[in-house]
């Protein structure tokens, strides 16, 4: 008998097909655990535009914030002091400068994603 830890379903296999059937399992729960992840993460991803909203979604929420940054090291230190932790995570791309730093104001040339360990 074979059980997955992740959903508890047992499945009985003959002891000459467990070298087939524990790589299929295996298989199939990283295929499982990815997919919840990629769920969590597009439920629990906002974008905002000031560091208030920034602040205000960490206060009461998990996930990831996606904003436009300048990149400024004290920027950084500002959120992660106003929200006990949070960071940037990813970089998702460069921009132009057109846009406004969610942060201090200044030209922003990136849109980052800030996170914070739970």
């Amino acid at each position: 008998m074979i059980v997955r830890r992740l959903d508890r379903t047992k499945t009985a296999v003959a002891v000459g097909d467990l070298g087939t059937a524990i790589p299929a399992m295996l298989e199939s729960i990283q295929a499982d655990l990815f997919k919840r992840a990629q769920q969590f993460r597009e439920a629990h991803t906002v974008r905002v535009d000031s560091l208030e909203s920034l602040i205000r979604y960490f206060s009461e929420s998990v996930g990831f914030v996606i904003t436009p940054w300048c990149g400024a090291e004290e920027d950084e230190i500002k959120v992660k002091g106003a929200t006990s932790g949070a960071t940037t995570r990813v970089v998702l791309g460069k921009l132009d400068g057109q846009q406004r730093c969610a942060i201090c104001g200044r030209p922003a040339t990136l849109e980052v994603a800030w996170g914070k360990a739970y």
